[in-house]
């Protein structure tokens, strides 16, 4: 579980690294913030961004649905696998 939230934590600082480069934002927080707003598809931020900057939103959700629905797939393996070789030992 720490491992999965540790990738996801990675990937916040990435796109907030990346969006601070760019100079999307003045402010490498309001990177992190709109980059963790838009990897969870929560959007409801007050952030107008230029029109060459539209398609970034986008971008950033698809990964974050991506992202999360692999991650909820591989718990799911995982404790999928532990039931069955805990019934196994019964």
């Amino acid at each position: 579980m720490f491992l999965i939230v540790l990738t996801h934590m990675m990937d916040l600082l990435f796109y907030a690294y990346m969006l601070d480069g760019m100079g999307v934002f003045s402010d490498p927080l309001a990177s992190f913030y709109f980059a963790g707003e838009m990897y969870t598809t929560v959007g409801y931020g007050n952030y107008q961004l230029s029109p060459e900057w539209r398609g970034l939103p986008l971008v950033i959700a698809f990964s974050g649905i991506f992202a999360v629905s692999i991650s909820g797939a591989g718990l799911f393996n995982m404790l999928q696998i532990l039931l069955v070789e805990r019934n196994k030992n019964k």
